[in-house]
């Protein structure tokens, strides 16, 4: 339970989806630099793909956990406002790493 009341709560739980994404998107980068080498032979579309997938579950996870959301009640815009962003993090991690190789 996230403690607080009204306008305070509702701030908290605000304020809890941007900072497990800047959490999540850190720690995926930094995981996904390592693993670059495996990483870099998969076709890049997969590689950007998988990418989103687990900055996705990293940052709704902790979410789901603590009972802030769950997935099931979301509508179709909902899953897209969440996947669409996921995927351009991935696409752009593997660019970015791409380019750091060359």
């Amino acid at each position: 339970e996230i403690p607080g009341e009204d306008g305070n709560r509702d701030n908290r739980l605000a304020g809890l989806g941007p900072l497990a994404g800047i959490v999540t998107g850190t720690a995926v980068g930094v995981a996904a630099a390592f693993a670059w080498p495996l990483l870099a032979r998969v076709p890049a579309p997969a590689a950007a793909a998988l990418l989103g997938v687990l900055a996705m579950a990293g940052s709704d996870g902790p979410l789901v956990a603590l009972g802030i959301t769950a997935p099931g009640d979301w509508s179709a815009a909902d899953w897209a406002s969440d996947i669409i962003p996921h995927l351009g993090y991935g696409a752009a991690t593997c660019a970015a790493l791409s380019a750091l190789e060359a």
